[in-house]
């Protein structure tokens, strides 16, 4: 049994976007790469990482990452995202699900 609802490989992913929603860019960007070495797989953490790069305009970053999250969910969608998210604020997803579409992900 844990003390927590939330699977520890999560962890770094809720805290990377902790930190990208304070503003908190380099530190997000830091823990959003952390969480990848932790979870190859994961997809959040890239989701991050993509809205970064888009905010920053690193164009070649958010290419690669975005190829990545095809290869890991072939079937994403934005819409698909957005509906899962427990965000309040929904002008922050506004903001994010706008930075994943700017990257060329699909709706």
């Amino acid at each position: 049994m844990r003390y927590s609802p939330i699977h520890p490989v999560f962890f770094k992913d809720i805290r990377a976007a902790a930190h990208r929603a304070l503003g908190e860019l380099d530190q997000a960007e830091e823990v959003a790469t952390a969480a990848i070495a932790t979870d190859p797989k994961g997809l959040n953490a890239r989701l991050i990482l993509t809205s970064l790069a888009v905010k920053n305009n690193e164009t070649e970053k958010w290419a690669g990452i975005k190829n990545d999250i095809r290869n890991i969910d072939p079937t994403f969608s934005t819409a698909k995202f957005a509906e899962a998210q427990p965000y309040r604020n929904q002008k922050f997803l506004d903001e994010f699900v706008a930075n994943l579409r700017s990257a060329g992900l699909p709706k």
